[in-house]
């Protein structure tokens, strides 16, 4: 019989034994932070860039037969995962327009080449910056 409570103890006591990692919250799993398609934007010295969510975009934007994927944002630029699919943004006023990847960062503005010339985002939209997601071509 005791060796019966014993063995019936055993197990609970050694749990209290067995090291666990707390999480700690805001703390990167990996070096650098999270990046990939829909992950926030990094700070730039362009200015900040934010994610046009997929659903708003397909739901509000889209015309038939065409669909938004998640842009892909680092410090220096935006792109998409297709080399075939274009940068969709929404504006701080809500206006939407559809350009040519990738928007790169120059000096200190966020610029895009369009028919050859290089044009900064201040100048096609009126904003520094806007919502960006990837839209099929």
């Amino acid at each position: 019989m005791p060796s019966f409570v014993l063995l019936m103890t055993l197990p609970t006591l050694t749990l209290a034994c067995i090291p666990t990692k707390h999480i700690e919250k805001g703390i990167p799993a990996v070096p650098g932070g999270p990046s990939g398609p829909g992950t926030m934007p990094p700070a730039s010295p362009c200015g900040q860039l934010t994610a046009l969510s997929t659903q708003e975009c397909n739901t509000r934007y889209m015309p038939s037969g065409k669909s938004c994927s998640a842009a892909m944002f680092t410090a220096t630029s935006v792109t998409c995962p297709s080399a075939t699919d274009i940068l969709a943004f929404k504006d701080a006023t809500g206006g939407f327009a559809t350009f040519p990847q990738p928007l790169t960062c120059v000096g200190t503005d966020w610029t895009i080449m369009i028919n050859g010339a290089a044009m900064t985002l201040q100048s096609i939209i009126g904003a520094p910056t806007a919502a960006f997601a990837c839209r099929t071509n």
